[in-house]
């Protein structure tokens, strides 16, 4: 009987040509979250540009070295570094550019700026936020 759920789950999945993955956080039932499609896509690709460059012992290729530009001027060479280290990131994980839409707006008061991401895939639309700033460096100390 359980065969048959997950083999109905598949066929769903295959049919709506769903890429589908469980977050690491717990929702309210106890369980880890589904993420469906688009969300998948996002979270996978927030994650990887979080990743320091070099950080992985078995895989130095894994990451991003766009934290390093937290303290650079806040000057239209950094957004093009930036911009280069985004669609570099986009390409090793095979997502679409054609998809994707962001835009980096730099503090003011602190170093460091803020990613908005936009992810249009069929009819779905997803918006989010990143930020990095220096906090992140706290959180990679930990």
């Amino acid at each position: 009987m359980a065969n048959k759920s997950i083999e109905k789950f598949i066929r769903r999945v295959k049919e709506k040509n769903l890429i589908v993955d469980m977050d690491n956080k717990i929702g309210p039932s106890g369980d880890f979250n589904s993420l469906y499609d688009i969300e998948v896509l996002l979270t996978r690709f927030i994650k990887y540009i979080s990743i320091p460059k070099g950080t992985y012992p078995f895989n130095p290729n894994v990451g991003n070295a766009i934290h390093l530009y937290i303290h650079e001027p806040q000057d239209d060479i950094t957004r093009d570094a930036i911009i280069e280290s985004i669609n570099e990131a986009l390409v090793k994980m095979n997502i679409p550019k054609s998809i994707v839409n962001f835009s980096i707006n730099f503090y003011s008061n602190t170093p460091g700026f803020l990613i908005i991401f936009n992810i249009i895939k069929d009819d779905d639309h997803k918006k989010i936020n990143v930020s990095f700033d220096l906090s992140l460096f706290d959180t990679m100390a930990n």
